[in-house]
């Protein structure tokens, strides 16, 4: 037997957090400064917003590649992507005070993001056919099929 493809397993919903990912990233691109300003209260500094710029390239690119190619390595590559980019924002939360906001901010969106492209993605889960379920040869894996 071999397993479904996940577009088809998952249908239309495979591109919510893509498109979510798309849209937090193309507001950091191009909005850097009210971005940081909702969060922070105060206007951002000018190398605050390179930064903000940059990661919003990183998800715009991100959501591309996952969109066009929601294969597990590729999903799983992502949340690793998005949790070591956590990781990092909660370490900077705790060494810069001035942007502590914004950087957790950002920790929590990159790790919620983290948890929901595996979920709906639709990544290792069987496609029902009939009364049948397609699944993939081989020893059965961890309870995420994204993570094989």
């Amino acid at each position: 037997m071999r397993r479904a493809n996940a577009p088809t397993a998952a249908g239309p919903w495979r591109l919510l957090v893509p498109l979510a990912r798309a849209g937090y990233g193309a507001a950091l691109l191009c909005a850097p400064g009210p971005m940081i300003g909702v969060v922070t209260g105060r206007p951002p500094s000018r190398r605050a917003r390179q930064v903000a710029r940059v990661l919003g390239v990183r998800h715009l690119a991100q959501a591309a590649v996952t969109a066009l190619n929601p294969e597990a390595e590729v999903v799983a590559l992502g949340v690793v992507v998005d949790l070591l980019h956590a990781a990092s924002m909660f370490a900077f939360a705790a060494a810069v005070p001035e942007l502590r906001a914004a950087e957790l901010a950002d920790a929590l969106a990159a790790t919620a993001l983290a948890v929901a492209e595996p979920t709906m993605s639709g990544v290792g889960r069987p496609k029902a056919i009939g009364s049948r379920q397609q699944i993939e040869d081989g020893p059965p894996g961890p309870p995420l099929g994204c993570w094989r």
